[in-house]
């Protein structure tokens, strides 16, 4: 292959998306981790499960046809709790992260 003077722009672009691609990949994570968060995830369902006991036992009916109680003009309905549902996994999941405080007793100071 031989480098023209219109290739080498191309080819110095090419390898810098290469490296900026390269830079972006996920590291897998551990099975710990992995543990850790779907141990967040099924009590946060449960707090969530709890704190709206009404959705168990209504029908969804936002496909009915002239569902009363359905607007398709309202695009936030629901936000409220999937924000408080994403907040308490977030923070599950960076109260596991941390270390745990030391248990033993420090002497006391004299």
């Amino acid at each position: 292959m031989i480098l023209t003077a219109r290739s080498v722009p191309a080819l110095a672009m090419l390898l810098s998306l290469a490296a900026v691609l390269g830079a972006c990949q996920q590291t897998p994570r551990s099975r710990s981790s992995q543990a850790t968060s779907a141990a967040c995830r099924q009590e946060v369902d449960r707090v969530y499960s709890a704190q709206n006991r009404v959705d168990l036992s209504t029908r969804d009916q936002r496909d009915t046809p002239f569902a009363g109680s359905f607007n398709a003009g309202i695009t936030s309905n629901g936000l409220g709790a999937r924000y408080g549902r994403d907040s308490m996994e977030s923070s599950c999941l960076a109260n596991a992260a941390a270390p745990a405080p030391d248990a033993t007793p420090k002497p006391a100071a004299r």
